[in-house]
């Protein structure tokens, strides 16, 4: 037990509060100090101060309803209720207090980490300006010396990537919108017996000829219904930008479950992709056999190279 004249300092917002030793390392005392008859004991400019502890602003008012709702605030502060909140403040706050959260040394800790994220960033943002007025400086000479040599300078617009991105989407949004709008207009037309093209439709164009098979289609797909299908392209991609697609996807989401395609055959890809496969009497036995076999993306052997240049080939033919 320590003695009555010890003394033990806490940090509370900020400050550095000495307070008898008895208070912090005895629940009864903390008890008996930290209690609602101890608070109305205090002066009015104590009790004012304390306010600026409270968790809201409507506590901190003096109209009538503030003083009512700061009545009732210090009732939950100081209740004995030990399911009230997942136990009560006041024991909340003396086992924090038992663990050293309002030591005056862990302040200490966090306004060093303050201090050196401050440090970091001076350096970060000085760097920075450094390197931006020098890109400056060079773009404003090479300026000056095309202007010098009488040449007309011809600055493209600026795009940046977020821009040029959301521009992309929307045009393929507008392709897949009039695609779908010339689609049923056609089917309309078609069950009109109109042959003529109206004026408006004319600047219209819809490429989408890329037929689904049934594995290939949606739940929701209706062949009487003239639409697009679910996820259905308007137009096949190249290589390169599937290539591009499935690299960002598989650095971005490295863990999904559209990445094991390990029971997936050409086959397979062929058929729910639409595109006509070469028949199997055109193709040699080894790349027909290949065809059934299942793909193993982690392997990239020369063999597996060769066999891709042969089919290419076979396509050309």
């Amino acid at each position: 037990m320590p003695s009555k004249d010890s003394i033990s300092r806490l940090c509370l917002g900020g400050e550095i509060v000495k307070v008898p030793s008895l208070i912090v390392q005895m629940e009864s005392f903390f008890r008996l100090a930290v209690s609602k008859k101890m608070h109305d004991l205090l002066s009015v400019e104590a009790q004012k101060y304390l306010t600026r502890f409270l968790p809201s602003e409507k506590y901190k008012g003096h109209d009538n309803s503030s003083i009512k709702d700061m009545i009732i605030a210090l009732d939950d502060i100081f209740t004995d209720d030990k399911n009230f909140f997942f136990g009560n403040p006041l024991e909340i706050v003396y086992s924090k207090i038992r663990c050293g959260w309002f030591n005056p040394e862990r302040p200490a800790d966090k306004v060093q980490l303050r201090d050196n994220c401050m440090v970091r960033y001076d350096h970060f943002i000085r760097e920075y300006h450094i390197n931006l007025v020098k890109k400056l400086h060079i773009a404003r000479q090479r300026l000056l010396n095309h202007i010098s040599y009488g040449y007309e300078i011809c600055l493209p617009p600026h795009r940046d990537k977020l821009s040029l991105k959301r521009k992309i989407a929307r045009r393929k949004l507008k392709e897949r919108i009039d695609c779908r709008y010339k689609m049923m207009i056609d089917d309309i037309n078609k069950k009109a017996d109109v042959e003529e093209i109206s004026s408006d439709d004319e600047d219209l164009s819809c490429n989408q000829r890329l037929p689904l098979k049934k594995v290939g289609r949606s739940t929701l797909s209706s062949p009487d219904f003239p639409d697009l299908d679910l996820h259905h392209p308007i137009y096949m991609d190249n290589v390169k930008d599937m290539l591009k697609s499935y690299a960002k996807f598989k650095r971005n989401f490295p863990k999904s479950p559209a990445l094991d395609f390990h029971d997936i055959t050409i086959e397979g890809v062929y058929e729910r992709s639409g595109v006509s496969c070469i028949a199997e009497k055109n193709l040699p036995a080894e790349i027909t056999e290949a065809m059934k076999q299942q793909i193993d993306p982690p392997r990239y052997s020369s063999k597996s190279w060769n066999l891709a240049a042969a089919l290419r080939n076979c396509n050309n033919n």
